[in-house]
């Protein structure tokens, strides 16, 4: 089973409560996107911080599920929306496994359309 995992939040994905609700993959791909149309007009500093901040929490995702299942991460620039839907296409993705925020409602349609399984995990840290 191959599990897609949005870092939207590079926080709630590395809890332990989401790596449960990953399950038992045979690939988790984790996914970062520097989405323009959210950022705006912000400053450099602020998108390298969350890149920063993205890039911590895969790797403590990573470090925190067995050294059997296989892990893949990308950084994409663009569409949360559009990159989901083309990272779970061309890894073939079973499950998506995302933190409850604003984007995760609006991604529902798209995972809707893909067909697979989609796992929001939510409230408060």
């Amino acid at each position: 089973m191959n599990v897609l995992v949005p870092v939207l939040t590079a926080e709630k994905e590395c809890s332990d409560e989401f790596v449960e609700a990953i399950g038992k993959p045979v690939t988790v791909i984790a996914l970062f996107v520097v989405d323009k149309e959210k950022m705006g007009e912000v400053p450099a500093a602020f998108i390298g911080t969350r890149i920063k901040k993205a890039e911590e929490c895969i790797e403590e995702l990573k470090n925190s599920l067995p050294t059997s299942v296989s892990f893949k991460d990308y950084f994409e620039w663009g569409s949360w929306a559009e990159k989901i839907e083309n990272i779970a296409r061309l890894e073939n993705v079973d499950k998506i496994v995302m933190a409850e925020c604003t984007e995760a409602e609006l991604l529902k349609p798209v995972v809707k359309s893909l067909g697979i399984e989609l796992v929001i995990v939510g409230g408060e840290l």
